[in-house]
This record gives C-alpha cells, structure tokens and sequence, in this order.
C-alpha cells in the first residue's frame, strides 16, 4: 500500500476506499510502550549495571518512602543502595531499555508518585519505565522517515493490543473515508 509522510509528523497511507494519517511520535511510542511491558513481564530483572555508581538526589524524608519500593524497584531492573541520613541514594544498576540520563527525573517521579499497594506497585513502575523509556526512544516530530520505516511503524502499530492511542492518551490515527473526502469537493 502507498505510503507518504507529511509535515515531518504523519504517515498517510491509502488502503480500499480509505485513507489514514497516522501521527509518527504517538504511534511509535505506543509500539515501544507495548514492546517494553511485554520485555518487562517476561525478561525480569534485564539491566544495565553501572561501573561507578550514579549518585541520585533523594531528601532523607522520600529515602523513607523508596526503602518501602526497593523490592518492586528491584525486581524491574534497578539496585539502589539507600543512605540512612538521607541526601544520596546509590544506583548501581537500572533496566536496560531506559537511558542513564532518565534516572534521576525517573525517582523522582516515582517519591511523589501515589501510595500504591505493595503488589500493584511493581505494575505501576512497569508502566512508568515504559512510558519514560517510550517518551524518550521513540521518533520525533521533525524526523524524516524512509518508505520502509513508515511501513514498518503501520504494521507494528497493527499488532499493537491498543493501536488507537499513545501510552499517554493521545489519538495515533485517524480514518477518512473515501466517500467522506469526495464530499468535501462537492460543488
């Protein structure tokens, strides 16, 4: 099937009596979000371990809230050593898929993130991992595509369990039928 890419941020491809413009970055991120949950459930604990290890910026007051996440923490990929006066915290390793540069805005994110469960937790951080790592290896708006990267994101997307939306909620494509856009050239 014909595909085009347009303004450097969508994919239109023609099928039967339709066509599709699918939006680059969100339908990327979706592939690699999917990718990277199903990576996470089967391969646990696959990381990258540091030689020295990244000296994180925790306050004493949030180290009391990660102590309680070091077991789910761990069993995605990361091991964190805590300082018990607070102020640094130790990483010596951290799933394989997120960059290093990640990290810190990453723990962050996960202190002041919501009092979970301790058994929903581990699927909360999964989806967090996917999603920073999604957002920051997925293509962005502005990149060129050749034909045959265009094809490989319409097929991938494709065999995506939710194709219609970005792992943050955004719209990946939208459909035009053919009647629909004959009857706007309607005199």
């Amino acid at each position: 099937y014909p595909v085009v890419q347009v303004f450097h941020k969508f994919i239109v491809c023609e099928r039967k009596n339709h066509r599709m413009y699918v939006h680059q970055r969100r339908a990327h991120m979706r592939i690699i979000y999917e990718r990277t949950i199903d990576r996470l459930h089967l391969q646990k604990g696959e990381y990258k371990t540091l030689l020295v290890p990244y000296e994180l910026f925790i306050d004493k007051y949030h180290q009391s809230k990660l102590s309680s996440l070091v077991k789910p923490l761990t069993e995605v990929g990361f091991d964190i050593e805590l300082n018990p006066d607070g102020g640094v915290v130790l990483l010596r390793s951290y799933p394989f898929d997120m960059a290093y540069e990640e990290t810190q805005m990453f723990f962050d994110f996960v202190i002041q993130g919501p009092d979970i469960e301790s058994n929903d937790m581990q699927t909360w951080l999964r989806d967090k991992i996917a999603l920073s790592i999604a957002k920051t290896t997925s293509i962005r708006i502005g990149d060129s595509l050749s034909v045959e990267e265009m094809r490989d994101i319409l097929r991938a997307l494709e065999a995506c369990e939710t194709p219609n939306f970005c792992p943050e909620g955004g719209v990946t494509w939208v459909k035009y039928d053919r009647e629909e856009i004959e009857e706007r050239f309607k005199r």
